[in-house]
C-alpha cells in the first residue's frame, strides 16, 4: 500500500506565501505614510510668552499672543486627526467651553484657532495671535485656554489665563451720518 501524502507542510508553505502577497498589497493599498499612532505624551509644550490687553471696552476688539514651544516627540498639525488648536478651558472640569471672549473669526466659540502653520516639528516654536472681543457689560473676566492635540491630549503646559477688565458703560451705536438732521444755520 502506498503512504498517505503529506499535504500539511505544503498547504502551510502556500499559507505562507499567500500572507506574505497580502501583506504587500495591504502595505501598497493602505499605506500609512510614517503616520502610526502617537502616544499622548508625544504631544508636549512649554509657554515661552504671552501678551494680552489687560483693559478694553465693551465690544472692543483686543489681541491674545501667545508662543508655544513644541517639546514632544510629535509633529504638530493643523489639519488631520490630531490637529493642534487652542481651546477655551475650564481647569477645574477638565471640559471645553463656550469663551465669552470669542470674535466671529473663531473657529467655534469654544476653539480659537488652529495652529496657523502647516506643520511644526519637534523643538520649533509658534507664535498664535488670537482676537479676542470684550463683553459688552464690563466688569472684569478671566478665562483660560489650553493647547489641544484634537482626539488626542490636552497638552498640560499649554495653559493660558487672561484676565480682561472691561471698563467703560456699554458700548454706544451711533448711527451714519447720512441719518443725522442738518444743522441748524446761524444768522
Amino acid at each position: 500500500m502506498d503512504q498517505p501524502r503529506a499535504y500539511f507542510p505544503s498547504c502551510r508553505r502556500h499559507l505562507f506565501e499567500l500572507t506574505g502577497i497580502f501583506w504587500l498589497v495591504g502595505a501598497f493599498l493602505f499605506p500609512s505614510n510614517g503616520l502610526a499612532a502617537l502616544p499622548r505624551d508625544a504631544y508636549q509644550t512649554s509657554l515661552l510668552s504671552v501678551s494680552t490687553p489687560n483693559k478694553l471696552a465693551p465690544s472692543e476688539i483686543g489681541q491674545l499672543r501667545v508662543e508655544f514651544k513644541n517639546i514632544g516627540t510629535a509633529t504638530w498639525l493643523a489639519t488631520g486627526k490630531n490637529f493642534v488648536s487652542l481651546y477655551r478651558w475650564n481647569p477645574v472640569t477638565k471640559t471645553e467651553l463656550a469663551s465669552q471672549l470669542a470674535t466671529p473669526s473663531w473657529e467655534t466659540p469654544m476653539r480659537a484657532l488652529r495652529l496657523p502653520v502647516t506643520r511644526l516639528e519637534a523643538g520649533k516654536s509658534v507664535v498664535m495671535n488670537v482676537p479676542i472681543q470684550a463683553p459688552r457689560i464690563p466688569g472684569t473676566y478671566t478665562e483660560t485656554f489650553i493647547l489641544t492635540a484634537e482626539n488626542m491630549a490636552w497638552m498640560k503646559y499649554g495653559q493660558v489665563t487672561v484676565k480682561l477688565e472691561v471698563v467703560g458703560g456699554r458700548l454706544e451705536v451711533t448711527p451714519p451720518a447720512s441719518s443725522l438732521p442738518p444743522p441748524a444755520l446761524s444768522d
